[in-house]
């Protein structure tokens, strides 16, 4: 698995840096200010989702509020694949689009969430 995850870093555009890994250095740039245009864009790093029966299957989420801009929302997506994940890219990328203005869920819908969002790793045979 690893090795089809390198070949497929490697088959992308020059111009990206998905075979490259950033220095200490790059990586703290690049995490600042990716931080500064989540800050700018009112994205909350939101935390981790712990998967049911499982130790090692973490997500990371955020959320985009509905008054985001598209192209700072594009220029994030871009970012996160080029940047951010360059030394270790997602398996598995899902956008969750939601009616409401603030996002707090209640603890049963953050289960049923949870539980669709494993349903749907699993049969996609990440986890």
């Amino acid at each position: 698995m690893a090795d089809l995850t390198a070949k497929k870093r490697n088959e992308v555009s020059e111009d990206s840096h998905y075979g490259e890994l950033p220095t200490t250095d790059e990586a703290n740039s690049t995490a600042e200010r990716g931080q500064k245009i989540l800050q700018n864009m009112g994205i909350k790093l939101d935390g981790k989702i712990k998967f049911p029966d499982s130790k090692n299957n973490k997500a990371d989420y955020i959320y985009i509020p509905a008054t985001g801009n598209v192209s700072d929302i594009q220029e994030i997506k871009k970012d996160l694949f080029q940047n951010w994940f360059s030394s270790n890219p997602p398996l598995l990328v899902i956008s969750v689009i939601c009616g409401e203005e603030d996002h707090n869920m209640n603890d049963e819908l953050k289960r049923e969430l949870r539980n669709a969002l494993y349903q749907l790793a699993e049969n996609r045979g990440i986890i």
